[in-house]
């Protein structure tokens, strides 16, 4: 039976927040918020021993993390619909706010980071750990053993808050390329790749 009361919507509130929080928090090792299980449980026996049926409207992930931003364009990194699948090739977006433009940087050892989408949990990763120049940058499932190297990102040539991302398999083969645009683009669904510096700074990201 759904009952209509006040405070039903806030009990439902705290339970999709609570879903959230501890999805977040998923990850054995790398968890940085301590939300624990119980507590959804809690809220849930909470409302099922008062006999209410709490009436819980779908929301969008809320976006937690940071988005990445190239200097030339000022657009997101994004992935392409929010998509979940491995090997799909990351673009520029124009920012907006959609949960698969914000990115978590994960410590993984030797100042190098694993960077992942929070909302597919996904990291950047290079298609077939080609070293070649015009190696497409995309999304793989995360090694957070840090044990894949084509999955570790290094910051370099910091200048104020932007930063180029040098990829630990590719300088390893002996090669230094940079995660870019193609061709160093500014439009939107530009794909990204990795490459030489660019004159216009796209390949300089914060």
């Amino acid at each position: 039976m759904l009952l209509d009361l006040p405070g039903t919507s806030v009990f439902a509130d705290l339970i999709l927040r609570s879903v959230s929080q501890f999805a977040s928090a998923r990850k054995e090792g790398l968890m940085r918020n301590r939300f624990s299980l119980p507590r959804i449980a809690l809220v849930t026996m909470a409302l099922a021993g008062l006999g209410l049926t709490a009436a819980v409207t779908a929301q969008p992930a809320l976006a937690s993390g940071t988005t990445i931003v190239s200097d030339a364009s000022g657009k997101c990194l994004d992935v392409p619909s929010g998509s979940g699948n491995n090997k799909v090739q990351i673009q520029i977006w124009t920012c907006n706010a959609n949960p698969w433009q914000y990115w978590d940087f994960l410590d993984a050892g030797n100042g190098f980071s694993l960077i992942e989408n929070t909302y597919t949990g996904k990291c950047l990763s290079i298609l077939g750990n080609n070293t070649a120049d015009g190696a497409a940058v995309i999304q793989y499932t995360c090694n957070f053993s840090g044990g894949d190297p084509f999955e570790n990102w290094l910051a370099v040539d910091c200048s104020g808050s932007y930063c180029r991302y040098e990829n630990e398999g590719d300088n390893d083969a002996g090669d230094v390329r940079y995660m870019r645009p193609h061709d160093c683009g500014t439009s939107d669904g530009t794909l990204i790749v990795m490459g030489d510096t660019c004159s216009n700074a796209a390949d300089y990201w914060s």
